[in-house]
């Protein structure tokens, strides 16, 4: 066994499961933290140790459960699998550097790219395509919003899993519903309502602490559960050059440190591509890149200990699919084309992976499973 001790933080996601994979079959030592008995990472193969503790939602807790963790244990470098723990780490990175390697961005830039409406004003002051947004602190800010700029979306800055995010059509749904988000999530903003028909891409990056890029990667994402948008279920690694340098822009305004994944949306109407957010860690569909040749896992590692990065070798193609979510897309998509309903059908493409699946770790899936059910 490699004497290297990795530890993943929020371990229960299907992001976990090629992460892990990686780290163990190269014979290090793999811990996964975790809160939740049953979930993917819980029910993995892929871990040398398992251990429970508090819900990172928990700041003061966890961060106080971590430390105790790391200085007593010989943990060579630790690395957040949820956006909760990749903000607790940017943030708590000096406490935890003195015990342990981590690879992320100075808690100034996550913040500003974390947060959503500071990321669109980024996007403003600096010419990125993203949708038209308003800005919210207080309700009196709502009271600038025409009818004619209706409908729009209602975003909190803060926020994960689509939470709190919902579309007004009128200006009384929108002073029913800003007081209950300002209330639970703080300082929100409303931006303009992309219509449907256009694609949505991921784009994913690893930058150095010298600002190089290291790897890059760009998933379409072609069907989503629920049927007319919620979380993809099926994407397709594609070669979009201009997507990536336009969110290498951003991350260099940002002077980001470490892995970054964007979401854009294409607006059919003038099928300009469109900065939504950043999500700060490996989402839950990296498998497809690293199947696609582009190994995040080993550049967190070469980055955390100073050693010389491999050049990787990028496919296009390469589809993943979620079982479980494909499978509600398939019994619920019958307003959908015919011809998107039959290649539901196509398990046989040599490039074709699952996200939730792997024949040679039944039990993650298994365990994953029964928690969604369960929830």
């Amino acid at each position: 066994m490699n004497d290297k001790a990795i530890l993943l933080l929020d371990a229960g996601g299907t992001q976990t499961l090629p992460i892990a994979e990686y780290y163990y079959l190269n014979g290090f030592n793999v811990i996964f933290f975790l809160y939740k008995k049953y979930t993917y990472g819980s029910g993995s193969k892929y871990s040398h140790k398992k251990v429970f503790g508090p819900d990172s939602k928990d700041e003061d807790g966890y961060i106080s459960f971590l430390i105790d963790y790391i200085s007593e244990k010989k943990i060579d470098l630790t690395i957040p699998l949820s956006d909760v723990t990749a903000e607790l780490v940017s943030k708590y990175q000096i406490e935890i550097n003195k015990h342990s390697n981590t690879v992320a961005p100075l808690f100034s830039s996550f913040s500003t790219g974390y947060n959503k409406g500071l990321l669109m004003k980024l996007c403003e002051e600096n010419g990125f395509p993203h949708p038209k947004t308003y800005h919210v602190s207080e309700l009196s800010d709502v009271e600038n919003v025409n009818q004619n700029q209706l409908p729009l979306f209602l975003k909190p800055n803060i926020t994960t899993g689509g939470r709190g995010m919902s579309l007004v059509n009128s200006k009384s749904e929108l002073y029913d519903k800003a007081p209950a988000i300002l209330k639970d999530f703080g300082s929100f903003h409303l931006q303009e309502f992309i219509p449907p028909g256009g694609k949505q891409y991921k784009v994913q990056l690893f930058r150095s602490k010298d600002g190089g890029i290291i790897g890059s990667s760009v998933m379409h994402k072609i069907r989503y559960y629920p049927v007319d948008g919620g979380s993809s279920c099926f994407n397709e690694t594609v070669e979009r050059k201009d997507l990536v340098r336009l969110c290498v822009e951003v991350l260099d305004k940002l002077n980001w440190i470490g892995f970054a994944d964007f979401d854009l949306i294409e607006d059919p109407q003038t099928n300009e591509v469109k900065i939504l957010e950043i999500n700060p860690r490996l989402p839950a569909c990296i498998k497809s890149a690293f199947k696609s040749g582009i190994n995040y896992a080993e550049m967190i590692y070469s980055e955390a200990f100073g050693l010389k990065h491999k050049k990787y070798s990028y496919s296009t193609g390469v589809g993943l699919r979620h079982l479980g979510l494909d499978f509600l897309w398939l019994i619920t998509s019958n307003t959908r084309p015919l011809g998107d309903r039959f290649k539901w059908f196509d398990f046989f493409s040599s490039k074709q992976y699952y996200q939730d699946f792997n024949v040679y770790d039944m039990r993650s899936f298994f365990y994953g499973l029964y928690g969604n059910i369960s929830e």
